[in-house]
């Protein structure tokens, strides 16, 4: 049967048993807590508590509060005082704080205490005293000191430019390699703001970051934009931005990691123009090169005309050969144009139906799926941001192979499907053709890698590439199934990006 000495039993009757339920909730805290009654003794005391004073909490059970906080230290005179303020003062009274000293393990040391008023209703139960080391409170900062210490050295020895931006637009701090990258000072750039170093047409931009930022609608923005160097000219950086907020959430700075990209700008556009020169190099070698194609085939065919009589055998099949290599050489350059073309030539991606595309390539292979027999089944097909004209190239190159490359014992029989997944549509051409070994599965997209001899499949090997390089263009992926002699299907995506308010192209 548990005893308990006469204050022990006299605490416990004075508090009525309030601090019961409340046990596990007060041991559960950090922080030490010690309930005293109307009269100074204690009522309970957490495990936080034990540690601080140095008491066990059975022991401190109806001691009064001067002998916990004050074993061979500093009388607790502030603390007492504290208390009694606490219990006369009104009940929507502040808080009371006190600075005491106590003894644990041997040592004196401070501890900052805060007292209110303990009440069930209007009826005044004690006071709650929660008491903090300040040994605690020196290691904490010194911890916070680390912390900042560590956010300092990554921020003023970081390679690349950060700097801290105040909601007014000025700048509060910066590091060397963000002066550096403008030829200014870390002084000089702390006494400007951040519109005096943008270029005008990037503010709108920057604005634009700062406002969705501010508003919440963005965690963090990436851009690429203008800053001003402190010899006039302009430094492109790749620029990320997030915001900071205090504990009420009101934004404190912005932080920005800024990365000089002036020199891959540059590198970018430099290819930009190589490209531009090598497609007109291609259109203007390719138009001189096509008129003495169409000379030779010409003439040849002439040639064969006038004298076919007279030519042996041989001869004319000699004619026959020049003729047709003028023929390949003239398809093999314009498909080599429109491979070159993808990128430069082509129109703006608008909102369009698949099925206009698939309908115009259908046009385009009238004749051959007549001569085939082919058979083309169409599901719902959706509608997407794509060029027309390169689609219609798309649908034509898959529709076409499938046809190329049919069975010998069966007319060909295409199916051109659609599904939706992770924000994409994923188109489908299935067919019932020779299908394709596993090990060629990438080779069919590099240009001019042709599987089959010319006399069985006639071709130029860029069909694939052409395909894939239209869907690359248009954001999206392909690639296929295969087995031999059970069809192929080829997959391509496009991204679903669509919305309702998006007027349709016809």
């Amino acid at each position: 049967m548990e005893t308990r000495s006469p204050r022990q039993s006299a605490a416990l009757v004075n508090a009525d048993g309030a601090c019961r339920p409340w046990s596990a909730m007060l041991d559960a805290i950090d922080e030490a807590v010690v309930a005293v009654d109307r009269g100074g003794r204690v009522v309970a005391l957490n495990r936080a508590g034990a540690r601080l004073t140095g008491w066990a909490a059975d022991e401190a059970l109806g001691a009064p509060l001067a002998e916990v906080f004050a074993r061979a230290a500093d009388p607790p005179d502030p603390l007492l005082d504290a208390v009694a303020a606490a219990l006369g003062g009104a009940p929507d009274a502040a808080p009371v704080d006190a600075e005491v000293r106590a003894r644990q393990g041997g040592e004196p040391h401070g501890v900052r205490c805060r007292v209110v008023a303990w009440r069930e209703g209007d009826a005044l139960l004690g006071a709650l005293v929660t008491a903090v080391s300040r040994e605690r409170e020196l290691v904490a900062d010194r911890n916070a000191h680390r912390v900042e210490e560590r956010f300092r050295s990554f921020f003023d020895d970081a390679p690349i430019g950060k700097s801290m931006t105040g909601p007014d637009g000025r700048l509060l701090r910066v590091n060397d390699a963000f002066g550096a990258m403008l030829g200014r000072s870390r002084e000089e750039m702390e006494r400007i703001s951040y519109a005096d170093i943008t270029h005008p047409e990037d503010l709108e931009q920057s604005l634009t970051c700062v406002t969705d930022l501010l508003a919440g609608r963005a965690d963090h923005w990436v851009m690429e934009k203008r800053y001003r160097h402190a010899d006039g000219r302009y430094v492109w950086a790749r620029v990320t931005t997030a915001i900071e907020r205090d504990a009420d959430g009101a934004p404190l700075y912005f932080l920005t990691h800024a990365q000089d990209i002036s020199e891959l700008r540059a590198q970018r556009e430099a290819l930009v123009e190589s490209n531009r020169e090598l497609e007109q190099f291609a259109y203007v070698a390719s138009h001189d090169l096509q008129e003495p194609l169409r000379m030779v085939a010409s003439f040849t065919q002439l040639l064969a005309k006038r004298y076919g009589d007279a030519l042996d055998e041989d001869a004319r099949d000699y004619i026959r050969f020049a003729v047709d290599g003028a023929n390949r050489m003239q398809r093999l350059i314009q498909d080599l144009l429109s491979y070159a073309r993808v990128g430069s030539r082509g129109r703006e991606l608008t909102p369009i139906s698949l099925s206009g595309p698939l309908a115009d390539a259908l046009v385009a292979l009238q004749t051959v799926i007549r001569e085939t027999g082919a058979m083309i089944v169409q599901r719902d097909l959706p509608v997407v941001r794509g060029d027309r004209g390169q689609l219609m190239q798309l649908f034509q190159n898959l529709i076409g192979n499938a046809i190329k490359f049919r069975r010998a014992d069966e007319p060909p029989r295409i199916a051109v499907s659609t599904t939706h997944a992770n924000g994409e549509w994923v188109i489908a051409v299935r067919d019932n053709g020779i299908g394709i070994e596993a090990r060629y599965f990438e080779r069919v997209f590099t240009i001019f890698q042709r599987l089959h001899a010319q006399h069985e499949y006639p071709g130029t090997g860029i069909g694939l590439p052409l395909c894939k390089r239209i869907v690359n263009r248009h954001g999206g992926r392909i690639w296929l199934e295969s087995e031999p002699g059970a069809g192929t299907t080829f997959y391509f995506t496009l991204p679903d990006t669509v919305s309702a308010a998006d007027g349709e192209d016809k």
